[in-house]
């Protein structure tokens, strides 16, 4: 029987793959007698084990990656062919994400009375995983036998151990941080508590059928808000307290000031929070709020933050995300005024979340560079933004 030279079977393909998920490379032989193959890294032969799993049908061999770091992504070599086989593993990673749940949206909160055990759970995304702080103020809060933090790869999660009291009303401020993005987000927990006695209880004015009262009123402090900024008397606002009504007065309207108004009021008792919108025509409706990018049906799309000029060497992975809010039908990312179609195989991805689209190039080459627009739109308008991306040589 005549021997013949072992070669491919069919043109090897590059792999894409998430980091912290398997990717496999594979790699089709034909050819009497069939060599046993081999995979290398940087000329070193690679081991099976929980990292890498490598299987053979005898003509079609596979190597299983389960990738847990950057360097994971290059070349891998199939090996003990006439001419060895190179093959590239790509990883694309996914910027920190914190995902509030709708109740929790816009001016939700978290409602408890005093004593209740309340775990509030957030869903969280981010390759790689992203690092969790929970915070209250200026405090950042730690594992203590009042609250606990806790953490998984999918979830984050604040635990009351001893019951929510009075004093844990308040903002809450989480924050998700990876290399490659941050994300915040603040949550609001109103804990019901009874009354506290009156203080500086006098008796007075004592007759046959009546008695009068007097006690201290609860000290009181009111303070408004727009987004996360603290609004101070200025000859831009006037803010008043008097008699139990609160009320700001806002001049020289512009659009910068089309919002959400937040009233806080701080008393013995506890403290609370009220809302209202101002609208300024002409200007878009749009909610930001405790610097969450919400979506809003029935608006038009807005983009809200978009990367800034990037700068990429070629052969790395090319990520281009942009947060967007208002209800977008149409996604569209182009070049040079041609939409990007996004192929099998192909080295253009495109992913989109309910407020995040995300752009991904692999193998990123020199004609690459240029100019790429993302176009949002519906029936009630459109908003458009372009980022400027250059390769680096060397």
């Amino acid at each position: 029987q005549v021997g013949e030279t072992p070669v491919l079977k069919e043109e090897i393909q590059d792999v894409t793959t998430k980091l912290g998920e398997s990717g496999t490379l594979t790699c089709g032989i034909i050819g009497r007698p069939l060599p046993e193959i081999k995979w290398y890294r940087f000329g070193k032969e690679l081991i099976q084990s929980r990292k890498y799993k490598m299987s053979s049908d005898g003509r079609n061999h596979s190597l299983s990656i389960l990738t847990d770091e950057q360097e994971d992504e290059g070349m891998y070599t199939c090996g003990k062919l006439k001419d060895d086989i190179k093959v590239c593993l790509f990883l694309f990673l996914v910027p920190a994400k914190i995902h509030l749940p709708k109740e929790l949206q816009g001016m939700g909160a978290v409602h408890a009375a005093r004593g209740d055990n309340v775990t509030i759970k957030i869903p969280i995304t981010g390759k790689p995983e992203p690092a969790i702080t929970w915070q209250k103020g200026q405090e950042i809060l730690s594992n203590s036998v009042y609250h606990q933090v806790i953490t998984t790869r999918s979830f984050t999660s604040l635990v009351f151990q001893k019951g929510v009291q009075r004093k844990d009303s308040g903002y809450y401020t989480i924050t998700a941080k990876n290399r490659f993005g941050m994300d915040k987000q603040t949550i609001e927990v109103n804990v019901a508590d009874i009354p506290e006695a009156p203080k500086g209880l006098l008796v007075s004015e004592i007759s046959r059928d009546s008695i009068t009262l007097n006690w201290e009123p609860p000290s009181t402090q009111v303070a408004w808000y727009f987004g996360n900024r603290q609004l101070h008397p200025s000859p831009k606002y006037e803010i008043s307290y008097n008699n139990g009504f609160a009320s700001i007065y806002v001049k020289d309207i512009e659009e910068s000031d089309d919002g959400i108004y937040r009233c806080k009021v701080v008393s013995d008792n506890g403290e609370d929070s009220a809302y209202g919108e101002l609208f300024v025509e002409t200007v878009r409706m749009s909610l930001v709020h405790s610097e969450s990018i919400l979506s809003i049906p029935g608006c038009a799309p807005r983009i809200e933050a978009l990367p800034e000029d990037i700068s990429i060497e070629p052969g790395k992975v090319l990520t281009v995300a942009c947060a967007f809010s208002g209800d977008a039908k149409q996604i569209t990312w182009s070049r040079g005024g041609k939409t990007i179609e996004v192929t099998p195989g192909g080295r253009f991805h495109i992913e989109t979340t309910e407020d995040l689209t995300t752009l991904i190039i692999t193998g990123v080459r020199e004609e690459d560079a240029g100019a790429y627009t993302l176009k949002l739109s519906n029936e009630l308008g459109s908003d458009t933004a372009t980022v400027h991306i250059s390769i680096r040589s060397g």
